[in-house]
């Protein structure tokens, strides 16, 4: 019962995982590379572009939609899906919902960021333990109009998302797409 409990929770915040790597994805599509401009360089540091905020956020209420026609789908093989019926039961709200959980991604890792400039770190430095912590942080804090994670749901969070986060990068980096593994 608690793996299916983590698989919903997995489903609930997968528009936050996806607009986590996004980012890397839009900056390799040609039309999309335009929109590179940092939103604060002195603030967040040249690699929060304005491109990753809006493709962070556009993919995020892309995946609420997806999440909004899948949930019979989801209904059937998953008894504990009630939750994710409800906040994906609309397709205005699940872009809503999507859009939010994706902004609140975006908004712990520029967080992060801040952080780092304000301790001298340089961009694109790895920063531990917060890595991959930050951008789930971000989205629990922005879901709780929606949804309020329990503490072992909170734990499996913390721990699922530096792991994507981690795997994503070392990928984008295999393939020339990052120009560091973390």
């Amino acid at each position: 019962m608690w793996i299916a409990n983590f698989f919903t929770l997995f489903l609930i915040f997968l528009p936050a995982f996806l607009a986590n790597a996004s980012p890397v994805v839009a900056k390799n599509i040609p039309i999309i590379r335009e929109l590179s401009w940092p939103i604060h360089e002195r603030f967040f540091g040249k690699n929060k572009t304005v491109r990753g905020l809006i493709t962070g956020i556009l993919v995020g209420m892309i995946t609420g939609l997806l999440l909004y026609f899948c949930r019979h789908i989801f209904v059937r093989f998953l008894t504990n899906y009630t939750t994710i019926y409800n906040l994906y039961h609309d397709w205005k709200q699940a872009m809503l919902v999507g859009g939010t959980i994706a902004a609140g991604a975006l908004v712990g890792d520029m967080g992060k960021s801040f952080v780092k400039r304000r301790l001298g770190k340089k961009p694109g430095s790895m920063f531990q333990p917060w890595d991959g912590i930050d951008y789930m942080i971000g989205a629990i804090i922005f879901m709780l109009p929606w949804y309020t994670v329990s503490i072992w749901g909170a734990i499996f969070l913390l721990i699922i998302g530096p792991l994507l986060s981690l795997m994503m990068n070392t990928i984008a980096y295999s393939i020339g797409w990052k120009e560091c593994w973390y």
